[in-house]
């Protein structure tokens, strides 16, 4: 969300004009993943893909990846929260627990 927030204060309201393919952060995906990094997303909607006789992942990996990442700060929120208003400590940690891993 930062992310985002940034690029659209950097590039202004122009929604028309903007390509995957030239931001940022595909670059640094690029940068870090080099040639195990497939941009084309086939029909199948799948995380890896075997092109050219190597093992790539898709753009729903990093989306994945990021989604947990997200999922787990805000757990911590959360779960900090739920500690101070349920008296019983260990049922407010637990609930969390298993909130988080079920994802």
């Amino acid at each position: 969300l930062l992310y985002l927030g940034v690029e659209t204060l950097r590039k202004g309201d122009d929604h028309g004009g903007f390509d995957v393919q030239e931001s940022s952060m595909l670059q640094v995906l690029k940068a870090w993943l080099g040639g195990r990094l497939s941009s084309e997303q086939d029909a199948n909607s799948v995380v890896f893909t075997h092109e050219e006789g190597m093992w790539k992942v898709t753009m729903l990996g990093p989306c994945i990846i990021l989604l947990l990442i997200a999922d787990f700060v805000m757990e911590v929120d959360v779960t900090l929260a739920k500690i101070e208003e349920i008296p019983n400590h260990y049922v407010a940690f637990t609930s969390s627990a298993i909130a988080a891993f079920a994802v």
